[in-house]
């Protein structure tokens, strides 16, 4: 559709259109009057009158349809004037068209050229170009499509895209639009609406996008806080409508959580500061105030954290209120604002000095721990510098030292003398450090003091008690080391001699167990007084254990002058002492050993001084023994065999031998002992005589014990199933077996998983457990004698037991010792002592059986003496159990 052509005016067009009505009235009037006249001639005169009638009333009516037809047509007009002014003033370009490829314009307004560049005549009818040409291509189909979709649903459309304007510039074109039908042509349809040109709209959203774009990002990024945009409606409902990511790192919430629920966020706040949340908000949504708070939050993983809100309010139209707000993690602050607080408490209330200084060494500030311990007030020495404090203790050369420190490191710690206000010197111990500020730089120093006087006095109490006995006050362990390893040295370069005494209190033990614990602290104080009163002043004395003392001599001229001292210290021990109002006599041992001679070290005269005094032990003490290279020997052997004794057993280096007991007047057997070996893989086969005591000594013995007696019950079980009748098998027990709570039960458990018979055992106990133990094992043997096991004392005679302690045991036979059988009948002494032991045995009703028996003469004397069973090599030697059945089977007596 072209543009239309010019109209006439309202007045022409209604003349017109009057005239033409005039004419056609006038017409029909005078044809329809002569059409009358011909049919009737006498009707003339009135047709004339009816002429006149009808020309006067078309003249009127023509008239008024004139006056109507112009109003009509003016108000027409007007409105299409105005239409056209309204179109024309529109922002955009509106538009007719047809609904083709190509857009074919049948209309535009006149601000087509503003908006393409391009003027109506050229876009109307495609005479220069299509309008769908200036399309941006990547959008021309998009458009179409979206076009032909709304026109097929019958609904408008709007539709975005880019346009190529005249200049060859892009715009964004806003468009709106629908299909109406086509007036010309039925059954057709145009389209017709506006288009507007939004390309600042589209510059300003992208801005806008670029702008939220980088405000995200720096949310996102903002180091240790986040941004955020709280909505509060008209109704008071609060919603998040943005929370950028550092969100989730500060209170541990998904932005996706917080968006969809505000509560959740306000929740973190620990109470009361929730309530103060509420009502800071609602505050800020009436006047608007900014929102400034530092609120504790509890995260959702119980971390604590603090954070500091700050926001500005804006209010809408609609009475709603939005906050653009920043979120800060404050936690490091509070905390150095605690510590803050609490170095400033610190600062005030510790017991330690504390002066803060410039770098020109003034005074700036003291504590009250400051003026305590100086005795100067505050304002004494605020100004003042430090050295008012120091004393005459050090030179020049001290201070220059703490000095250069100071710049070299920043700091000096140390022991200093510092001068009350009074004048008195105390120890202090003192710590300077430089301080620094934010850029790096000095500022000054802080130095930190506390009097250690207190301190000191009681270094020197430990320090006695460190190096001292607390029984005796004597020279501990570590103070006489010390001393022995500097005279040792001192000793080498002057070439002298000097002498370790290692002295032990002969039975002390007995002291403690007869007169108590109590009463033996006191002999040793009264000993160390007597040991230090015949002491050179140039000599030490010191306790090392409980009833152990060792003694240094320095510069010793020879070995005579060492016995000299030795008898000098042994000599104020023979006066009794006199302890809780008994009378006390003891002796000591002691072992010596010499520098450089025996060692030149403190472990080697120590080791050898004590393998000396245990030489002197074993030879009955109260005596005194130098050291010799025998006695190391022996004292390696005794560890050798105290760690060779722990995996003996387990690799069953043990076998028993067994020698019998015999009937001297008929050689019957009577019975054997099982007696240990210990068959070495290396040393061979090792007495009993070096192994027992260190079992003993180690508590291997009751393993060993239980091994023996398991294996002996086990093996007369077996010669009682062969038809062996052996009599009694004897099996040794040591003290330390009887201790054992489990010996009684060891023993019967023994018995019933071998199946031996109570009655052929016997346990051999020896003498020293009879004069020492009696009191402990007396019930425990009679359990075992009530049972049918015998007990028999081995070696009777070498102790000291008495006839009252043989008559509490429950004993039924007794060994003399071969030491008294080796000499009879020629030692006269030996005679009378088994003369005694066979009447006592007669005395009490017991088995005697004589030890060592190795010729006639001694079967003959103690035949004669009333003792009929004997042991020994005349009647065989230890074997292994299958000899002892190959000896004696043949024999009456050892068929069963």
């Amino acid at each position: 559709m072209r543009a239309s052509p010019d109209r006439p005016s309202p007045t022409r067009a209604a003349l017109q259109t009057a005239l033409s009505y005039a004419a056609l009235a006038t017409g029909w009037i005078l044809a329809s009057d002569l059409a009358l006249g011909l049919l009737d001639p006498m009707a003339e005169a009135l047709l004339r009158w009816q002429v006149l009638k009808g020309l006067g009333f078309v003249a009127v009516t023509s008239g008024l349809f004139f006056l109507l037809m112009r109003v009509h047509l003016q108000r027409e007009q007007e409105g299409a004037r105005r239409f056209s002014r309204l179109v024309e003033n529109l922002p955009g370009m509106a538009y007719r068209c047809e609904n083709d490829r190509y857009w074919t314009m049948r209309y535009v307004s006149q601000a087509a050229q503003s908006l393409t560049g391009y003027t109506p005549g050229e876009l109307l009818d495609n005479t220069r170009l299509a309008y769908a040409e200036l399309i941006d291509p990547e959008d021309r189909e998009r458009v179409w499509q979206q076009v032909q979709t709304a026109v097929s649903e019958g609904r408008p459309f709007r539709i975005e895209y880019r346009l190529r304007r005249r200049d060859g510039a892009r715009a964004w074109i806003w468009e709106q639009g629908r299909s109406v039908p086509d007036p010309d042509h039925k059954g057709r349809m145009l389209l017709e609406g506006i288009m507007l040109d939004i390309t600042e709209q589209k510059l300003a959203e992208a801005t806008t996008e670029q702008t939220v774009k980088r405000l995200a990002a720096l949310g996102d990024n903002l180091p240790g806080g986040a941004i955020y945009r709280l909505h509060r409606d008209a109704d008071g409902a609060y919603r998040f409508t943005y929370a950028s990511r550092g969100i989730e790192r500060i209170l541990g919430i998904g932005r996706d959580r917080m968006l969809a629920d505000a509560h959740a966020v306000f929740a973190l706040t620990e109470p009361p500061h929730g309530a103060v949340i509420r009502e800071t908000n609602e505050r800020s949504a009436q006047d608007l105030s900014v929102v400034d708070m530092e609120l504790p939050q509890r995260l959702p993983d119980g971390t604590r954290k603090w954070i500091a809100v700050r926001s500005m309010p804006y209010r809408l139209a609609d009475g709603s209120v939005f906050w653009d707000g920043i979120v800060l993690d404050i936690s490091e602050r509070k905390q150095a604002e605690e510590k803050l607080r609490e170095a400033a408490a610190v600062f005030a209330s510790t017991a330690e000095g504390v002066a803060i200084t410039g770098l020109d060494g003034c005074i700036r500030d003291v504590n009250q721990a400051f003026c305590d311990i100086t005795g100067y007030r505050r304002e004494d020495v605020i100004g003042e510098h430090p050295g008012l404090l120091q004393s005459e203790r050090h030179d020049h050369g001290f201070y220059l030292s703490m000095y250069r420190s100071l710049r070299k490191t920043g700091k000096w710690h140390g022991e200093v003398w510092q001068r009350h206000q009074s004048g008195m010197e105390y120890p202090a111990l003192l710590t300077i450090s430089m301080v620094w500020d934010q850029q790096g730089r000095a500022s000054g120093y802080v130095g930190v003091f506390t009097d250690i006087t207190a301190i000191k006095q009681s270094e020197q109490r430990l320090d006695y008690l460190a190096h001292h006995d607390g029984l005796t006050q004597l020279p501990n362990r570590l103070l006489f080391d010390n001393r022995l390893q500097k005279s040792i040295r001192s000793a080498m370069r002057r070439n002298e001699t000097l002498a370790v005494l290692f002295m032990d209190i002969d039975r002390f033990k007995h002291i403690n167990d007869s007169l108590g614990h109590s009463s033996g602290d006191k002999l040793l104080q009264q000993l160390a007084q007597r040991l230090r009163a015949a002491m050179n002043s140039s000599d030490l004395v010191a306790r090392i254990s409980g009833d152990e003392f060792v003694v240094l001599l320095t510069s010793i001229r020879n070995a005579d002058a060492v016995v000299s001292m030795v008898h000098r210290l042994m000599a104020p021990l023979k006066e009794p002492f006199i302890v809780d109002g008994n009378e006390v006599r003891v002796t000591t041992s002691i072992g010596i050993s010499l520098c450089p001679d025996d060692g030149r070290s403190a472990a080697e005269l120590l080791r050898n001084a004590d393998a000396a005094m245990y030489q002197a032990k074993e030879e009955g003490g109260n005596t005194y023994r130098f050291y010799t290279e025998e006695m190391t020997a022996a004292a390696f052997e005794h560890v050798y065999l105290d760690n060779a004794l722990r995996s003996a057993l387990e690799r069953e280096q043990f076998r028993l031998v067994y020698q019998p007991q015999v009937d001297m007047a008929s050689g019957r057997l009577l019975g054997v002992e099982a007696l240990l070996r210990w068959d070495h893989p290396e040393e061979g086969l090792i007495p009993p005589g070096r192994f027992i005591h260190i079992a003993e000594q180690s508590g291997l013995i009751r393993d060993i014990g239980l091994w023996v007696l398991r294996t002996a019950c086990s093996q007369g079980r077996h010669w009682l199933d062969q038809g062996f009748a052996f009599g009694t098998l004897a099996v040794n027990v040591a003290t330390r077996q009887i201790h054992d709570a489990s010996f009684v039960p060891a023993i019967e458990r023994t018995l019933a998983d071998t199946g031996l018979p109570p009655d052929c055992l016997d346990l051999e106990i020896s003498e020293d457990f009879v004069m020492r133990h009696v009191n402990v094992g007396a019930e425990r043997l009679q359990r075992l004698r009530a049972q049918g096991v015998g007990i028999a004392i081995d070696d009777f005679g070498t102790g000291y037991s008495s006839l009252g302690h043989l008559k509490r045991l429950p004993i039924n036979k007794l060994k003399i010792d071969q030491s008294f059988v080796r000499d009879i009948p020629d030692d006269h002494d030996d005679m009378a002592i088994c003369d005694a032991v066979i009447a006592i045995g007669r005395s009490l009703g017991l088995t005697v059986i004589a030890e060592g028996v190795e010729t006639e003469a001694q079967v003959d004397c103690l035949r004669g003496k009333g003792c009929s069973i004997a042991q020994g090599y005349l009647f065989g030697r230890p074997v292994p159990a299958e000899e002892i059945v190959r000896a004696f089977a043949a024999t009456p007596a050892g068929i069963d």
